[in-house]
């Protein structure tokens, strides 16, 4: 497997995972449209469940981000949300950010974090293109 297939599988993946926690508008749209959409409301919905409205970047612990995954219904149990995580996380390094809301070119990125402890915990950061 290429590395270019590998971002896109990652990619794929994400906005998959996303579009789980999108809720339709009642918009006409063609499918891929209506999939885009999706993944960019779910990937909104979780950005302001982790981050707030106006928030940008934040770091939480493994059971924080399965319980966000779980509350926005990215995945049905905390448990599966843990198996999840590492998966977001290595999905967000292969591909160059994890999900994008096209209409507010908002993207919102994964990365794992570790303290001189070696504690490891998950930064959630959201940006704008420029």
């Amino acid at each position: 497997m290429t590395e270019q297939s590998e971002a896109q599988n990652a990619r794929q993946y994400l906005r998959e995972l996303f579009a789980k926690a999108g809720k339709p508008d009642g918009k006409y749209r063609t499918d891929e449209e209506q999939f885009d959409y999706l993944s960019g409301d779910g990937a909104q919905r979780f950005k302001r469940k982790a981050l707030g409205l106006c928030g940008f970047r934040s770091i939480k612990s493994l059971d924080e981000v399965a319980e966000l995954l779980t509350e926005t219904g990215i995945v049905s149990s905390v448990e599966e949300g843990k198996q999840t995580v590492p998966k977001i996380v290595k999905a967000n390094n292969l591909h160059s950010h994890a999900i994008e809301r096209r209409s507010l070119c908002t993207y919102l990125g994964f990365e794992e974090v570790k303290n001189e402890s070696g504690d490891v915990k998950y930064r959630i950061t959201a940006w704008t293109a420029d």
